[in-house]
């Protein structure tokens, strides 16, 4: 059954409150659940740059970026921002965003971050030693999901069959080589791409707008969806 467990309130000093939604046999240490209570956005974006050693500053700064570009995408898109203003904002916040990471940070913040990156890998052992899966879920209320990776494959996927809140575009596994999907998807941005040219012939966009707008196909990656949909509500 499904438990649900505030996590460790009472010592939280950061102004977050967190919620785990128990559907497994596992129990997190105190500390990595206090850790699980701060969330995310109690780590200063460059702290945890220190820590990695195989990737280039700014391939760090694109990938820590990555997550706050799709909430403004998704904030402007809200609000009807116009897409000459919404790149110009975006692109600023981007800039500011990468000097974060070239200021040094202080020896505490440092070993916090070496202390806190300990106990990420903990976590991360316990979630691969015992199959389990911890997903924050899309309703911004920091919320976390833990329970059994194969179950929750199962109900994502059962949910997904039976629910017409989506459509589905693309199969990757049902392709032979994963070519069908790539065809598909490329036609997908070719056929963006003919209406982007659509609106510069018709002097809707300029040429540096368009340029800006216009996707190469082969550089176009599709991610996983790293957290629970939002169900009550149709998208």
């Amino acid at each position: 059954s499904i438990n649900t467990k505030e996590i460790d309130q009472k010592s939280n000093n950061s102004g977050f409150s967190s919620f785990l939604i128990i559907d497994a046999i596992h129990r997190f240490s105190d500390k990595e659940l206090q850790l699980l209570n701060r969330g995310h956005t109690y780590v200063p974006p460059c702290q945890t740059s220190i820590l990695s050693s195989c990737h280039s500053m700014d391939d760090i700064v694109d990938i820590k970026y990555a997550p706050l570009k799709h909430q403004l995408n998704s904030l402007f898109s809200k609000h009807h921002i116009n897409v000459a203003l919404s790149l110009e904002t975006q692109q600023k916040i981007s800039d500011q965003f990468a000097d974060s990471f070239s200021v040094p940070i202080p020896s505490s913040l440092h070993q916090r971050a070496l202390y806190e990156d300990r106990l990420i890998l903990s976590i991360r052992y316990s979630l691969n030693e015992n199959n389990l899966i911890l997903r924050r879920t899309a309703d911004n209320m920091n919320t976390f999901y833990l329970g059994n990776r194969q179950e929750f494959e199962t109900k994502a996927y059962d949910y997904l069959s039976k629910s017409d809140a989506y459509k589905v575009l693309l199969n990757k596994d049902k392709d032979n080589g994963g070519q069908q999907w790539q065809i598909e998807l490329k036609q997908m941005v070719e056929s963006m791409n003919l209406l982007l040219e659509s609106l510069k012939n018709h002097k809707a966009v300029n040429i540096d707008l368009f340029n800006r707008l216009l996707v190469d196909a082969s550089k176009v990656k599709l991610t996983c969806l790293y957290f629970l949909p939002d169900v009550s509500k149709v998208t």
